[in-house]
């Protein structure tokens, strides 16, 4: 039996200050970034040619101070998600942009349940996460903290 590929999509942040259309564009930009440096990856890849799904979220400032979304790279660099940035030589190269691959184990909450709050049954006394859904709670934790831009 052939083993199914998982779903992918391209999440990323832009700053909240930008036009609509610009969000779009820095995100566009963010992505052809990524190519480049993750464009062979076989997940990638799959989701290049199968799933083409875009989630632009809300990353707060820029600056690189104290700007939100210029945290947000430590964030995640610590949670080991591969990602790419782009800065907008426009606006005195400033980061507009940072986008990620997530597979459906983060943003699918329907098929996988990591947390007893999320659950429509009990769950056995002594149940336990693996240390790979910990992970994949705590990508999801971290996602759904910001709204879409």
């Amino acid at each position: 039996m052939k083993k199914q590929k998982l779903k992918q999509r391209m999440y990323g942040f832009v700053p909240y200050n930008l036009s609509d259309i610009q969000k779009g564009i820095q995100f566009g930009h963010a992505c052809i970034e990524y190519q480049l440096k993750h464009g062979k990856n076989a997940d990638y890849l799959d989701w290049a040619k199968r799933d083409k799904t875009f989630i632009i979220l809300n990353g707060g400032t820029t600056n690189d101070v104290s700007g939100t979304i210029n945290a947000l790279q430590k964030d995640l660099k610590s949670m080991g998600i591969k990602f790419a940035t782009f800065r907008e030589p426009d606006l005195n190269n400033a980061l507009t942009g940072i986008v990620f691959l997530l597979d459906e184990r983060v943003w699918d909450r329907e098929r996988y349940i990591y947390a007893q709050e999320e659950t429509p049954f009990e769950i056995e006394e002594g149940f336990s996460l693996t240390k790979e859904e910990k992970r994949f709670k705590a990508i999801r934790d971290f996602i759904f903290s910001f709204r879409l831009a």
